[in-house]
């Protein structure tokens, strides 16, 4: 595999474990804010309304690998780069 099309496989993994990371921490704090706001501190959630419950096992069941990849290569690429002082 040439090395361009290694880096732009590594950019695009790193990029969606971080825009999956950043869009359940917007999804955990709405339901924090939801549970605090409402009198009984409380809030139910639902995960198979519209049968979407196995659709959704299966796309967390990817996204954990995802992120931990995210997060090697975060570790391996970017970081000594911020080191250095490229980033």
């Amino acid at each position: 595999m040439k090395n361009k099309t290694k880096i732009s496989i590594k950019y695009n993994l790193l990029k969606a474990g971080f825009i999956y990371v950043f869009a359940m921490a917007i999804l955990m704090t709405i339901t924090f804010i939801i549970a605090f706001i409402h009198p009984s501190n409380t809030v139910l959630i639902n995960i198979n309304v519209l049968g979407e419950m196995y659709l959704e096992f299966i796309l967390v069941s990817f996204a954990i690998p995802l992120i931990i990849a995210s997060m090697i290569i975060t570790k391996k690429n970017v970081l000594p780069k911020m080191k250095e002082g490229g980033l």
